[in-house]
Formats: structure tokens, C-alpha cells, sequence
């Protein structure tokens, strides 16, 4: 199998199973992260028993793309999609764009939250809700600045889903 004429196959069958979907249904159905995978995984295909396995599936899923608007085809679609992103993500070290922000986000977010809620009660032997806020801000901007830090790094490796 020659890997770039399969690859570029499999992306001119998804552009014309997908002509006409307006760009939130192209988003809704990350297109573009299947785009990704389908050009990924021959790269690793020689190496890793499952990426070989999913070039197959890959193929499958690209001819169901238009019919992603039925439950029935959709739910096994998004089952099998997401198992890849994770294979992806674990032995591969790909990643969702603003993968480490969200993650980021939220636990420097409650950690600066229950930090806060702490000295409030401490420095005043009560809980008072700006203390609150203000620790829940500045965590949440602590986390998107170091987010945004792991995932730029991640992107310029070109290492996005």
C-alpha cells in the first residue's frame, strides 16, 4: 500500500462526503481531527499493531461521514473515533488543540479557589465571597498562561488532533 495515495484517497473522500456541511457540522464532527488522524497514522503504522488495525477502521469511517446525521451510525462513529484520539494521546503524545489550557484552567481554578476560601476563613473566621472570586481568577489566569504555554509547545510540534 503506498501511504500517501492512501492518505490522500481518504482525504478526497471525506471532502466529498462533506461538500456540503456548513462549518459548525464540519467542527461538530471534527473533520479536521479525522483529517489528522488519516494523515498520522500510516506514519506509525509500520510500528504499532494498532495504528495498522485502525487504517481499516479509518477507511470505514471515512465513507460513513455522511451519514453521521443518524444516531445509528453516529454513536459507533464517535465510539471508535474517540478510541483513537486516546491511542493517539497516550502512546503517540498527540493532543486536542487546548488540550492542557482546559485542564489547566480548571485545576489551578479550584486549587486558587480553595486556597482562598482558607485565608478568608482564617484571616477572618468567616467565608467571604470576594476572597473567593478574586482566588478563583487568578488561578483561572494562572492556568490558561501555563496552559497556553504546554499547548504552544505542543503545537509548534505539530503534535495537534
Amino acid at each position: 500500500m503506498d501511504k500517501a495515495n492512501w492518505v490522500t484517497t481518504q482525504l478526497q473522500v471525506i471532502e466529498e462526503e462533506s461538500k456540503d456541511f456548513s462549518f459548525s457540522k464540519v467542527n461538530l464532527l471534527k473533520i479536521t481531527s479525522l483529517e489528522k488522524l488519516i494523515k498520522e497514522s500510516p506514519n506509525f503504522a509500520d510500528n504499532c499493531n494498532q495504528c495498522k488495525s485502525h487504517l481499516a477502521e479509518l477507511e470505514t469511517m471515512v465513507h460513513q461521514v455522511s451519514k453521521l446525521d443518524d444516531s445509528n451510525v453516529r454513536q459507533p462513529y464517535e465510539k471508535k473515533f474517540n478510541e483513537m484520539r486516546r491511542h493517539f494521546q497516550k502512546e503517540h503524545g498527540y493532543f486536542d488543540p487546548f488540550h492542557f489550557v482546559a485542564r489547566w484552567v480548571l485545576i489551578f481554578g479550584l486549587i486558587s479557589a480553595a486556597i482562598a476560601m482558607a485565608i478568608s476563613y482564617l484571616s477572618h473566621q468567616m467565608i467571604i465571597s470576594d476572597f473567593i472570586l478574586i482566588g478563583t481568577f487568578i488561578g483561572i489566569t494562572g492556568g490558561y498562561l501555563f496552559g497556553s504555554f504546554k499547548d504552544k509547545k505542543i503545537r509548534q510540534a505539530g503534535k495537534l488532533i
